[in-house]
């Protein structure tokens, strides 16, 4: 996921919130995860909601239920599943994983935090971005703009 607050968040948001109809639950939560930048649907059942993420996949489901304590009486809470019995469940976001970098040098390096960095990581030779003759070009020019036309200059690299 990209800048997105996690649906789970709504635990903090609403913790020890009550609705007294479901329907104004459905709104509260539905609001806030759209806010979060994620699209909903309907469920599987009556007392779901689909958390579909950037994939265009179903990555979670918030479940809408009655307290077992106090069944009947108009109060909802609700619950947030990762839930693998959903066909569509987008496989990009199940495997998550923190990739950790730094610039070293003419050179991007990079890892799965996860693993253990001992060994190989993987590079990005920034060389290979840049199209130098092109840099050059723009920098010389912008050299030659600071001065007279009658101005001589002498490139001194030898490589």
């Amino acid at each position: 996921m990209t800048n997105k607050e996690e649906p789970e968040k709504l635990f903090e948001i609403f913790d020890c919130q009550f609705w007294d109809s479901k329907e104004e639950m459905v709104k509260n939560v539905t609001d806030k995860l759209r806010e979060f930048g994620y699209s909903t649907n309907d469920g599987i059942g009556p007392n779901t909601i689909n958390v579909i993420c950037e994939h265009g996949k179903v990555c979670r489901t918030v479940l809408l239920k009655e307290p077992e304590e106090e069944p009947g009486k108009g109060i909802w809470i609700f619950d947030i599943r990762d839930d693998d019995s959903i066909k569509d469940r987008c496989q990009i976001c199940r495997i998550r994983k923190t990739i950790q970098y730094m610039f070293d040098g003419d050179a991007l390096k990079f890892w799965d935090k996860d693993e253990e960095f001992s060994g190989p990581f993987e590079e990005i030779d920034l060389n290979n971005l840049i199209n130098w003759d092109e840099v050059n070009n723009k920098a010389l020019k912008e050299m030659k703009e600071k001065y007279p036309e009658c101005t001589i200059f002498v490139d001194i690299d030898e490589e």
